[in-house]
């Protein structure tokens, strides 16, 4: 098969000290890997609070987010991937369960990505409209995120969204959809390109 030549870092939710065994994360990074897409997944610093400055650092660090990579971010690290565009060019953005504001919890405050405004036109200006662009998925019956937070992410930021009520916060071992998206858009990438990656 042709290598993509779009690659994907996963940015995780906050709590997840092995990565690679929690949640999806490590199954979408073995599925992609497997199709040709080179993934990114590390285990984070400050793993529990998140923070703003030490998890952007490893955006640009470790996980060398550029404008050929599709930044996939859940929970915190979906408001992560969202700050991380404001100032740096991606080639796509893909959010799960992503929200705006702290939502009352001093921890989430206390991460810092809530300190000022959004820049929704910076993100949008910064993440490449095709193959992948902005593309987020939500529920509902998200346990910690009301839909309008959800809602309001997508709405400011004209995102591909996918509901999908009866996901909750997307905590399950598998993502099929998501690693389907990823599948296709990155082929597309390749095809486009000729394959040479």
């Amino acid at each position: 098969f042709a290598r993509s030549t779009m690659r994907v870092a996963v940015l995780p939710g906050n709590g997840c000290v092995e990565v690679r065994r929690s949640n999806w994360y490590g199954w979408l990074a073995r599925e992609l890997t497997a199709a040709g897409i080179e993934v990114a997944l590390v285990d984070m610093p400050d793993p529990h609070g998140a923070s703003e400055r030490l998890w952007i650092e490893t955006c640009r660090g470790a996980l060398a987010c550029d404008a050929r990579t599709v930044v996939v971010g859940h929970s915190s690290g979906a408001v992560c991937a969202m700050r991380l565009a404001e100032t740096t060019r991606l080639g796509g953005l893909c959010l799960v369960g992503a929200y705006h504001t702290d939502l009352g919890h001093e921890s989430e405050r206390a991460a810092g990505y809530f300190s000022r405004p959004w820049q929704w036109d910076a993100i949008r200006a910064n993440v490449a409209p095709r193959p992948f662009g902005i593309v987020q998925f939500g529920a509902a019956d998200d346990c910690f995120l009301p839909l309008e937070e959800q809602e309001h992410v997508a709405t400011s930021l004209r995102a591909d969204w996918r509901r999908m009520d009866g996901r909750s916060h997307f905590m399950d071992s598998t993502f099929t959809e998501l690693l389907e998206l990823l599948r296709e858009r990155c082929s597309a990438a390749a095809s486009a390109s000729g394959g040479e990656g």
